[in-house]
């Protein structure tokens, strides 16, 4: 590894660890990469987890009945929709379904593909 590639490797690593134990949780869960979230837009992770009762007020009913009766924390609500959605994604795809569906609302649907690399 070059001196470069060590530097930038280290300053990953500390941005990682200066987020708050569960962002990093959050972004762990979802299978997001150190690399992929130095990469995105800075806040737009805390915005993420902010945005968690709007996502589940969004979310079919079955996801946000789920969260809401599992007594999930209003800071978990991102992470749980992302994982019960993902989860229902890949049911689908096993079924060959790959687009979108029309039950899922596009601000959840975004969210996923950016945490989580989903390709229709």
């Amino acid at each position: 590894m070059s001196a470069s590639e060590s530097d930038a490797t280290r300053i990953v690593r500390l941005a990682w660890l200066r987020l708050p134990p569960a962002h990093r949780s959050l972004l762990e869960a979802v299978g997001a990469s150190q690399w992929q979230i130095v990469n995105g837009p800075i806040g737009s992770i805390a915005d993420d987890v902010a945005a968690g009762d709007k996502l589940l007020a969004s979310a079919p009913e079955g996801i946000s009945e789920g969260i809401r009766s599992a007594g999930y924390g209003a800071k978990n609500y991102t992470h749980e929709v992302v994982a019960e959605t993902y989860a229902l994604m890949m049911a689908r795809r096993i079924r060959g379904y790959r687009d979108k569906p029309t039950w899922l609302d596009d601000k959840i649907y975004n969210l996923l593909k950016r945490v989580t690399g989903w390709v229709d």
